[in-house]
């Protein structure tokens, strides 16, 4: 489906995944591990449940151990870490265009801009797909005809 954005003043057609993904990112109603390991089926304050799986070690004694130094600086899977750091998601980054690379490590902000708002929206559903790949397309649900 496409979705025609005419009244945020973009005039561009964006698939409605991609109108989903822009909305989760700036709402924060996404399923990354800022969310998901405070307010989620985690539902704990403890800092290793927010940790990126793809950039921290997965041994959590080791962990941990960690977060009780006082200086331990976690890698927190959260929105400014997937756009810009990221290991799981580097490849993608090399295929932005210039303009959105530097708003990644400038002003995040312009990556809503009206011209790059759609290689924006492509770049988070290329994200989520990879992050997310058994949910990352959406399934049509049969409707419930009461037949047994």
């Amino acid at each position: 489906a496409v979705v025609s954005t005419q009244s945020t003043g973009i005039t561009e057609n964006i698939q409605s995944q991609h109108v989903r993904r822009l909305a989760q990112i700036r709402t924060s109603s996404h399923r990354f591990k800022i969310e998901t390991g405070r307010h989620g089926t985690a539902k704990s304050n403890d800092i290793t449940n927010r940790l990126c799986d793809a950039c921290c070690t997965d041994d959590k004694g080791i962990l941990k151990n960690l977060s009780e130094l006082p200086f331990f600086e976690p890698i927190i899977e959260n929105e400014v870490h997937i756009l810009r750091t990221c290991v799981m998601y580097e490849d993608l980054r090399h295929s932005l265009s210039d303009q959105i690379k530097i708003s990644l490590f400038t002003d995040m902000s312009m990556l809503f801009r009206k011209d790059l708002v759609i290689e924006t929206a492509q770049f988070l559903a290329k994200i989520y797909r990879r992050r997310f790949p058994k949910n990352a397309r959406t399934t049509t649900k049969k409707k419930d005809t009461g037949a047994v």
